[in-house]
């Protein structure tokens, strides 16, 4: 008999595909210089248990409606390393969730800490998250 031992991949969060039209950073950049909007980007990973709620966050109607007229990224930091470490000032760690203007440029005001972790929104209630998305769509810099 003979075993194997490996370790499995991690089953791909959901992040509501059906209704959210979701990019790479590559694929949004343009998108935002283009057509001078905001958006989100948000660095993850498939293990990170916080990252699997914090998605079900992008089910919630009142969170859809929020997204609306907003470049909507997402970067995995397992498999974009180089990304992840370029908007890891405040850390290396998961999720963040940053806005960005225009240009690419972190929304600093749109964030309530100003410190370590700044861009973790917590995944306890979507409260947090639709307070962050009115500041974003306000344009706090």
């Amino acid at each position: 008999m003979t075993t194997a031992l490996h370790a499995e991949s991690p089953a791909k969060i959901d992040w509501n595909d059906k209704e959210l039209h979701w990019v790479s950073y590559e694929q949004g950049m343009p998108m935002l210089k283009d057509g001078g909007q905001r958006g989100i980007l948000i660095v993850y990973a498939d293990w990170c248990g916080t990252c699997k709620a914090y998605s079900k966050f992008f089910k919630d109607p009142e969170v859809v409606k929020a997204l609306r007229g907003l470049v909507l990224m997402r970067a995995d930091q397992d498999t974009e390393p180089a990304l992840s470490k370029k908007f890891g000032s405040d850390g290396d760690y998961v999720p963040r969730t940053l806005a960005l203007d225009a240009n690419g440029a972190i929304l600093t005001g749109a964030y309530e800490n100003q410190g370590k972790f700044a861009y973790f929104i917590p995944a306890d209630e979507p409260d947090d998250l639709l307070r962050f998305l009115r500041r974003v769509k306000a344009g706090k810099r």
